[in-house]
């Protein structure tokens, strides 16, 4: 009589093995792991970036236009820049900014774009709130500084478009910078450590383009 066939018995478990798939989602889940969390850290900190980039966007906006509205309230015809409005203007920007930490960490530049005697741009004035530094030194703005343009018309203007002011008028523009710091150090990397935002506000109303009066005696805030 023949006896039945069976298989070794070191056969059977690797069989039992091999057919067992228990453990398959698992071992895939170990190797997608790493790409989703890297995928959620990398949206993170790119909607951290176009969210603190609005609202840069946003302070320099909001600067501008209140900057264009200065004297409003005055019942003169002819409205006038002081010193103490132009404070209260910047630190309006600085409160906006909220928790960017603009007093450490960016810097608002105000300039009164005006004409100057020859017909040509000219930068009356400019005044500045913030503490961001480069190489040491407060950032001064891309678009040029107080007293470019005073003579002739070599100035072509200011932003990107050479924006300009109107005959016997004056143009509010505001340039913001801001050093940005990633959320979670730099996985996503926008090309740059630094925001700048303009915006810029025709004067509403006819204004003394004369000189930045000072009554109050307050201390200018200077862009030097």
């Amino acid at each position: 009589m023949r006896m039945p066939v069976t298989a070794p018995m070191t056969a059977r478990p690797l069989r039992a093995l091999r057919s067992d798939i228990r453990g398959a989602v698992l071992i895939e889940f170990t190797f997608i792991l790493p790409v989703l969390l890297v995928a959620v850290l990398l949206g993170g900190d790119y909607a951290w970036y176009v969210v603190t980039r609005q609202r840069v966007a946003s302070v320099a906006r909001m600067t501008a236009d209140n900057a264009s509205r200065i004297g409003e309230d005055d019942p003169g015809s002819v409205k006038q820049v002081s010193e103490a409005a132009i404070l209260d203007v910047l630190d309006g920007g600085m409160r906006q900014a909220g928790g960017l930490d603009m007093g450490a960490r960016g810097r608002i530049i105000l300039s009164s774009l005006e004409r100057n005697t020859d017909g040509g741009q000219w930068i009356h004035w400019q005044r500045c709130a913030g503490g961001l530094a480069v190489d040491g030194h407060p950032y001064a703005s891309t678009q040029g500084r107080q007293g470019d343009g005073a003579i002739g018309t070599g100035f072509p203007g200011m932003g990107a478009t050479h924006l300009q002011a109107p005959e016997n008028g004056s143009v509010m523009f505001v340039e913001v910078a801001y050093a940005y710091r990633p959320l979670f150090g730099g996985l996503w990397n926008p090309g740059a450590d630094r925001i700048v935002e303009t915006a810029a506000f025709r004067t509403r109303e006819n204004r003394d383009l004369s000189t930045v009066h000072n009554a109050e005696g307050v201390a200018p805030a200077t862009c030097a």
